[in-house]
């Protein structure tokens, strides 16, 4: 499994080889394959989402739906902004660098606007931790030809175009799956990342354009998060000694063993992460995510 599924999912979860099935299926009707569409803004729209593929449950969403990609100029943030919706409901939009590409085909090709399949995933609670609703998007094999879109930069295949991640050191404990190895694995949210985009900013690669990129994360017992309310000890996410932001409570409770062990024995516990663009209040942030084996 990629290093992008593996950030953007949970293989434990239906959502995955429901949306593997489908990339399959489109994938025999035309010479190109569907074009995945990144989505951003879910966050403010999980009122939609919830009611078009129904309330949280244990095992999470693989609700397929079909959605209308629609250019939207009179964005005022971005004058080519690009709507993803369904059953007439916003869901989110484009991320900003592929709409700078799509949205001028979609208006001088499609009249701004073109159709597209989705799968909305997420959506799960349990005991130990619970996920906000998400969307994935493609835009059909024979629209993507029928547009030109394969053509575009931002649609093209970016797994082979991460740079690499050093393989673990004597001095680590990777805690996330190695490449090529089939095992279960829980996509982990960082918090209070908006205080370190600084740090943050700085790990993009020299030369990188595009909206995320891999890093490998450290982490550290601190006393405190004090960017918190609540006291208590948590778990600090770093690149190399720089705090980039902290665990949850709950999920600081839940990886402190983990992260003492490896500490006990004069190591770093270390995980892959990715740095993606996000929100948060309203305000455009770097957000992070890494992987760890169940």
């Amino acid at each position: 499994m990629s290093l992008r599924s593996r950030l953007f999912g949970r293989s434990e979860s239906p959502a995955v080889e429901a949306v593997n099935t489908l990339v399959e299926i489109e994938s025999e009707t035309s010479d190109v394959p569907p074009i995945e569409i990144e989505v951003h803004g879910e966050s403010f729209h999980q009122d939609s989402l919830e009611a078009i593929s129904g309330p949280k449950d244990e095992q999470g969403k693989s609700f397929q739906v079909g959605v209308v990609l629609r250019c939207e100029p009179t964005n005022p943030h971005d004058s080519n902004a690009i709507r993803v919706e369904a059953f007439g409901q916003l869901l989110g939009h484009v991320g900003r660098q592929q709409a700078s590409e799509l949205s001028p085909v979609l208006r001088e090709r499609a009249g701004g606007v073109t159709e597209g399949i989705g799968v909305i995933v997420g959506g799960w609670r349990n005991p130990v931790s619970e996920g906000h609703y998400g969307i994935r998007v493609w835009v059909p094999g024979a629209d993507a030809r029928r547009l030109g879109l394969e053509s575009l930069p931002s649609l093209q295949a970016e797994e082979h175009s991460f740079p690499d991640l050093p393989a673990a050191g004597p001095s680590e404990v990777r805690i996330s799956p190695g490449r090529g190895e089939d095992v279960p694995y829980s996509t982990v949210t960082v918090t209070c990342e908006e205080h370190f985009q600084d740090v943050i900013n700085r790990s993009m690669p020299s030369g990188w354009s595009g909206e995320h990129w891999p890093v490998l994360v450290t982490l550290d017992l601190a006393d405190n998060n004090p960017h918190s309310s609540k006291p208590g000890k948590r778990v600090a996410v770093q690149f190399g000694s720089d705090v980039v932001g902290y665990l949850t409570e709950k999920m600081s409770v839940r990886y402190s063993g983990v992260v003492g062990a490896a500490r006990w024995e004069g190591k770093w516990p270390t995980a892959i992460g990715l740095v993606r663009d996000g929100t948060k209040g309203g305000q455009a942030i770097r957000r992070v995510t890494f992987v760890v084996r169940s």
